[in-house]
């Protein structure tokens, strides 16, 4: 006969918050993180041999439309850290 685990836990009220009752689960929910995607490790190459002219240019121009983009996000970051940096300057301090 196998072994039975125990049953999952019920979704119980377990503390009153601003005379609201909140749930266990529903509290463990709120305060878990998204997963981010990961960055691909390494840039694979496609394998161009048997590729046909025009399939090349349309390549070429996919990966510049790519490229534009990543440096979009790239600047995008920079502007936002720096709006950050003079936000929390201190007054009279000099950015750098």
């Amino acid at each position: 006969m196998p072994i039975l685990s125990p049953p999952p836990p019920r979704n119980v009220p377990t503390q009153s918050v601003g005379g609201e009752v909140c749930h266990e689960r529903s509290l463990s929910r709120m305060f878990e993180e998204e997963p981010r995607p990961q960055p691909r490790e390494q840039f694979q190459p496609a394998r161009l041999n048997e590729w046909a002219e025009a399939d090349l240019r349309a390549y070429i121009s996919d990966l510049t439309a790519e490229i534009v983009r990543a440096e979009a996000a790239i600047a995008a970051r920079a502007n936002q850290r720096a709006a950050a940096d003079a936000f929390f300057r201190k007054p009279g301090e000099k950015g750098g």
